[in-house]
């Protein structure tokens, strides 16, 4: 990982990653809490479930990026929100045997 800041490069955390074996939910509704507010909506099972994200920083803005991977897997997910100390977030998968989605946030960094 790196982070740039006016032109320099400085190192940051490594990147998260995330695998679930044997996992199920089910959930629908509104996110309110004392960090921000968000949507969400999911009903998935599956075998193996898996996310890797990648995060930058520049120029104050912290990016992230993602992609999220399901194996003998059915369902839906997504999920939107703005929470304080993250930013924006979103993630999205859809699946049926097998599947994908995307992850994606924005924070801006105080200097």
């Amino acid at each position: 990982m790196v982070e740039m800041k006016l032109g320099t490069i400085e190192d940051t955390p490594p990147s998260p990653v995330f695998i679930d074996i044997l996992s199920a939910g089910l959930e629908l509704g509104a996110m309110l809490n004392e960090r921000g507010a968000g949507v969400l909506a999911k009903a998935k099972a599956s075998l193996l479930t898996g996310d890797f994200t990648a995060r930058a920083r520049i120029f104050g803005v912290e990016l992230e990026f993602g992609v999220t991977g399901d194996l003998i897997s059915i369902g839906i997910e997504d999920k939107y929100g703005y929470f304080f100390g993250e930013g924006l977030r979103a993630k999205g998968n859809v699946s049926s045997l097998y599947g994908g989605g995307y992850i994606f946030g924005l924070n801006f960094i105080q200097w």
